[in-house]
C-alpha cells in the first residue's frame, strides 16, 4: 500500500471516528472503501464503438450442439427450466433485482400455455 495524508474537516473526521468505530473497522478501511467505491461508480464507461467491437470479437466463440438454437431459443430456455430441481421452483428462486426473473416469467407463460390447452 501506499501512504498518502489527507485533510478533512473536524465534522468529517468525527463522523468518519464514529463510523469506523460503529463498523469495528480503521478510519483508513473506511476511507480505502470509499475510494474503491468512487472509482467503481465513476469509470468511464465504455464508448460504443467499444461495445461493437466487443461484440463481434465473440462472433463464432461460442458453440451449441443443436442447430436452431437461434430459432429455438425460448424453447429450449423452457425446457432447461422444466429441468431445474424442484426445491428451486419451490423457494421462488428470482435471479432479477425487480423481483421477476426470466424463469418466473417462464413458468408462468408455460402454466397459461397448459391452461388454454385444456
Amino acid at each position: 500500500m501506499i501512504r498518502t495524508q489527507i485533510q478533512l474537516t473536524e465534522n468529517q473526521a468525527a463522523a468518519l471516528k464514529a463510523l469506523a468505530k460503529q463498523h469495528r473497522v480503521s478510519m483508513a478501511e473506511l476511507i480505502r472503501r470509499s475510494v474503491g467505491q468512487l472509482i467503481r461508480t465513476e469509470r468511464p464507461t465504455v464508448s460504443d464503438e467499444e461495445r461493437r467491437r466487443r461484440a463481434i470479437a465473440l462472433i463464432g466463440r461460442f458453440r451449441a450442439d443443436l442447430p436452431d438454437v437461434a430459432v429455438n431459443h425460448d424453447k429450449y430456455l423452457e425446457e432447461a427450466y422444466m429441468d431445474w430441481p424442484e426445491k428451486q421452483r419451490q423457494r421462488g428462486y428470482n435471479p432479477s433485482p425487480t423481483g421477476r426473473g426470466t424463469k418466473e416469467i417462464l413458468h408462468q407463460r408455460l402454466v397459461l400455455r397448459q391452461a388454454q390447452s385444456l
